[in-house]
């Protein structure tokens, strides 16, 4: 048996399907179903959005089909929905709503395909996000823990520098020895005692 979102919206009897000059069925002279013929709603009677959360998924809904009113238990893979366009419901509803990662998943807006049903979700989302909010927060205090090695080499540097009376400001000077020489073995001095200057001013 097919899942919901597998069973076609809209079937179109024809008396021969259109062929190209190969045989093959022609895709391009298939044609095109009109969703707007068919109803909108699961029931007889029109089901409103009672909440807010609802009037705002009702809002997005009728943007992506293109009409004016849905009623909130019909299933959207009864009035042309798809894969992609879950997709995009997910991602607007993300961002409408500003849900956290993972609090809602693809896999249940499929398995709840109806307004009231994602509302429903969206709903569990928000009061999971408020219940972790208002949870206090305490910081963790540890009094004896073994150190990592960056915090060893921080307090061995902290023990050479600050230790002893006498200052050590030359400590990390690493002294490097450079051969200069030139093309026609002539060297300004004044010269490259400027570019050095101007190097340590930068």
């Amino acid at each position: 048996r097919l899942p919901p979102h597998m069973i076609p919206s809209i079937f179109i009897i024809l008396e021969k399907l259109p062929l190209n000059p190969n045989g093959k069925v022609d895709r391009k002279q298939l044609p095109s179903p009109h969703f707007s013929s068919i109803h909108f709603t699961n029931s007889i009677e029109l089901v409103l959005p009672t909440n807010d959360i609802e009037l705002s998924i009702h809002r997005i809904w009728c943007e992506i089909f293109k009409q004016n009113q849905i009623s909130t238990d019909t299933n959207i893979f009864t009035i042309g929905g798809h894969s992609l366009l879950m997709m995009q419901l997910f991602h607007r509803y993300n961002f409408e709503f500003h849900l956290e990662t993972n609090t809602v998943s693809i896999s249940n807006l499929f398995q709840h395909p109806t307004i009231i049903h994602h509302a429903q979700l969206i709903q569990q989302s928000i009061n999971t996000i408020h219940t972790l909010d208002d949870h206090p927060w305490s910081s963790l205090h540890l009094i004896q823990a073994r150190a990592s090695f960056a915090q060893e080499r921080i307090y061995l540097d902290e023990q050479i520098r600050f230790s002893s009376k006498v200052a050590m400001n030359n400590m990390y000077v690493i002294p490097l020895l450079y051969r200069i020489s030139s093309m026609n073995d002539h060297i300004s001095i004044t010269r490259l005692q400027l570019a050095v200057r101007s190097v340590i001013i930068k």
